[in-house]
C-alpha cells in the first residue's frame, strides 16, 4: 500500500524504508531532512523519534475518537458496525494525537466471500491483507489531494480503547460485510 513509487510522484514526499522505528540510523535520517511532517507506517509504537520534534502522521483504520487501538478496522465492525479511518499526528499516548482527516464509509458488502471457506487465521490475515490497507490508503490519497486542512484536537474523554481482537471471533465480525442477498 505505502511503496514509494506509489507516492514518490508527489511533490515534496521523500521515503525512508527501515524495519526499526526506534533505530537510531532512522532518527539520524529524519533529522537529517528539512520535511516537517513523517508518515509512520509501522506497526510498533515507538518513542525515541517523538524527541526530534517533527511531527509524524499516522493513518488509523478506525474513526477516532471513537475506535483507538490494534486492529482498528476490525473493532469497528465488531463494536460500532462501521468503518472509518483516520490521519492524526502522533503524540505519546496511543492513537490521541491531534486529527488531520477522518472520515466513515458505507459498510462494503461482499459477494464472494465464503467464511466457511476459511479458518479464522486466514481471514484475519486475508482482512489485513487486502482490506485493511484499502481503508489507509483511501485516507492517505484524501490527505495528500487536500491543499488546507483544519487539524482538530482529539476529544480524548470520548471512545474507547480496544486490543487485538480473537481471532476465533473474527466470523462473528466478519458477517456484517456479507452480501445476505446471494443465494
Amino acid at each position: 500500500m505505502y511503496k514509494s513509487e506509489n507516492i514518490n510522484h508527489r511533490e515534496n514526499i521523500i521515503t525512508i524504508n527501515n524495519r526499526n522505528v526506534n533505530s537510531p540510523e532512522l532518527k539520524e535520517q529524519i533529522l537529517s531532512f528539512g520535511k516537517e511532517i513523517t508518515l509512520n507506517t509501522s506497526r510498533k509504537i515507538f518513542k525515541d523519534i517523538l524527541d526530534t520534534n517533527k511531527l509524524f502522521l499516522h493513518i488509523h483504520p478506525g474513526y477516532l475518537p471513537d475506535i483507538r487501538g490494534a486492529d482498528g478496522s476490525l473493532n469497528s465492525l465488531d463494536k460500532k458496525k462501521e468503518i472509518g479511518s483516520s490521519a492524526f499526528f502522533i503524540n505519546r499516548k496511543i492513537d490521541e494525537g491531534d486529527i488531520i482527516l477522518r472520515k466513515k464509509f458505507k459498510l462494503p458488502k461482499f459477494k464472494h466471500l465464503k467464511l466457511e471457506l476459511f479458518n479464522d487465521s486466514e481471514l484475519y490475515n486475508i482482512w489485513y491483507s487486502f482490506f485493511d490497507p484499502l481503508l489507509r490508503a483511501k485516507i492517505l490519497k484524501e490527505l495528500i489531494l487536500i491543499k488546507n486542512f483544519k487539524i482538530t484536537k482529539q476529544e480524548t474523554e470520548i471512545g474507547n480503547y480496544y486490543s487485538f481482537i480473537e481471532k476465533k471471533n473474527i466470523k462473528k465480525i466478519l458477517i456484517n460485510v456479507i452480501d445476505k442477498t446471494e443465494t
